[in-house]
């Protein structure tokens, strides 16, 4: 495992996609009694059985399969011996993708997906209840922690992104601030009371490139107490969001847990970020729904429907 880390750090790849391979390959070790030499890889139709029974769900079963064609790319890029471990995992793995691609075709929510969904009332009482725990003056750390979850569970319902606004810096404002391709910043405008987000690493940076994204001016009362507070109680405001310790910052997979946590403490329920953008998503189904069918009608794809065809500044007939 030592070597497949070494040529992970070899290939140029992100901080964050290091880190990630690192902890997925260490969960497949220790599916496999801790097989460090990965010598369970040898035995693809014992390793193939083993993931199913450990995992339910067909797409976890795929990006472990997946996993594993890595780290034979990765290590064995010549070995004839593992060429045909190779063939045998990608014949499965691809035999998945296809299952997955005919589930995605039929737009329908999975059974975990609807269990992890919530209405509106329900979203309305997670709110109600965090702000309900946001003091009006924060004496303690306990109070940070409290307006913590407060502000990230509006930023997933205001921004419905993914997870890299939780690790950004947190500055004020200048004409002149330098922003550092390497990190994500949320901007507070003292003057203005707004707040924007610069997004500089995240998934599809490598398509859009940094983005600046306004956020709704009313979480500028709670972000500026945060980082009031982290000066008033000598909190390094460095990020913007720390875990409970308030000392290291904030990773993804804690936050994912937290807002897990938050829903099964409010509403009973452990509901998922992936899900809520599910949900989002789905506000705009009968809308594409229509744009789907009108570009097929006119002969085109629903990429050229709306680059080419579609303006904004003519009469709509």
């Amino acid at each position: 495992m030592d070597k497949f880390i070494r040529l992970l750090v070899d290939q140029d790849l992100k901080e964050g996609t290091i880190k990630n391979y690192i902890s997925q390959i260490d969960k497949l070790v220790k599916l496999f009694n801790n097989d460090e030499e990965l010598n369970f890889i040898k035995h693809p139709e014992e390793t193939i059985l083993k993931v199913e029974d450990s995992y339910k769900n067909i797409g976890t079963i795929s990006n472990k399969i997946s996993l594993i064609l890595s780290i034979i790319k990765f290590m064995f890029p010549d070995d004839k011996e593992y060429k045909k471990y190779f063939d045998k995992y990608k014949i499965y793995r691809d035999s998945l993708r296809d299952k997955i691609g005919e589930e995605y075709k039929k737009q329908e929510a999975s059974p975990k997906q609807l269990e992890k969904s919530i209405t509106p009332e329900q979203n309305d009482t997670i709110k109600s209840s965090l702000l309900k725990k946001v003091k009006h003056s924060i004496k303690s750390e306990e109070d940070i922690r409290g307006l913590r979850d407060y502000i990230i569970y509006l930023m997933y319902d205001t921004l419905n992104s993914r997870s890299d606004f939780i690790k950004s810096k947190f500055i004020l404002y200048k004409k002149r601030n330098n922003y550092d391709k390497a990190y994500n910043y949320i901007v507070l405008n003292r003057k203005e009371k707004t707040i924007l987000y610069v997004q500089n690493n995240y998934k599809t940076e490598g398509a859009y490139k940094q983005q600046i994204l306004p956020i709704d001016s009313k979480l500028f009362k709670y972000f500026i107490k945060l980082y009031n507070a982290y000066k008033k109680l000598n909190i390094d405001s460095g990020y913007v969001f720390y875990q409970d310790n308030l000392s290291k910052p904030m990773t993804e997979e804690n936050v994912s847990k937290l807002y897990s946590r938050i829903g099964k403490a409010l509403i009973d329920k452990p509901i998922s970020i992936a899900v809520m953008r599910v949900q989002k998503a789905s506000n705009d189904y009968e809308a594409h729904k229509d744009l789907k069918t009108k570009a097929r009608n006119m002969g085109h794809s629903e990429r050229t429907h709306t680059s080419i065809y579609s303006k904004k500044n003519i009469s709509k007939i």
